[in-house]
């Protein structure tokens, strides 16, 4: 299935407290915010964050 950005900017504000700064802007930086995101890019992004 796919992930609206809106989804992925709601987990990233969740979970802003468990990265710092210079992880969230390599996200900022490398998604492209006028596509969607398939839901396993999201799996990715969590499973990243918790192995930091």
């Amino acid at each position: 299935g796919q992930a609206n950005i809106l989804d992925l900017t709601l987990l990233v504000a969740i979970i802003l407290d468990e990265i710092n700064l210079d992880e969230y802007e390599f996200w900022h930086m490398n998604v492209d915010y006028n596509d969607q995101l398939n839901i396993i890019d999201i799996v990715q992004l969590v499973a990243l964050i918790l192995n930091m």
